[in-house]
């Protein structure tokens, strides 16, 4: 979503200390530079935020440091930079929007479906559509004899858990769209 010239210039100053020019020539394809130049520019503020919590350790651990580190970057300004396109040209693309609206659908139906199994359950009316839902949870999840606040935290804690592919796997077992 972002153009590899884009990368390079919001980047630059991140990887230049960094960067194996043959190595980045080398890579084949926008896809492989874009990732190269990203991981460099994330390992650049690894060890910086690592050397910013060590010279400010003690605040930090006492309570009296009241700012992100990242405020205290050299890269600043850059990072300001890139958070700003990134909102613009990712977080609010068509692609990404159409993924978090699915998402907060598989999410809802999930919370739903579980929650009420487990609810109905906690009543004394478990359907044996309820039964077979509370199957999918893990064993060790012990929703017996708990408040409906414990067994809205456990199903909540974890749907949270769900990897995508898995969470969407569950959503359209439960739809019927994967037989």
């Amino acid at each position: 979503l972002i153009s590899e010239e884009y990368a390079l210039e919001y980047l630059i100053n991140l990887v230049r200390d960094s960067i194996n020019k043959s190595k980045y020539n080398q890579l084949s394809n926008t896809e492989d530079r874009i990732s190269y130049l990203r991981a460099l520019a994330i390992n650049t503020l690894i060890n910086e935020m690592v050397d910013l919590f060590m010279v400010h350790e003690a605040a930090i651990l006492n309570g009296t440091f009241q700012k992100a580190l990242l405020d205290c970057s050299k890269y600043e300004a850059q990072i300001t930079d890139i958070i700003q396109l990134s909102v613009s040209n990712i977080y609010h693309s068509q692609e990404v929007i159409e993924k978090e609206i699915a998402g907060y659908e598989v999410i809802t139906k999930l919370l739903e479906i579980f929650i009420g199994a487990a609810i109905n359950a906690n009543k004394g009316n478990r359907s044996s559509f309820d039964a077979l839902v509370l199957k999918v949870l893990p064993k060790n999840m012990d929703l017996e004899n708990k408040s409906i606040y414990d067994i809205l935290l456990a199903i909540c804690f974890f749907v949270s858990k769900l990897s995508d592919k898995r969470a969407i796997l569950l959503f359209n077992t439960f739809k019927g769209t994967h037989l």
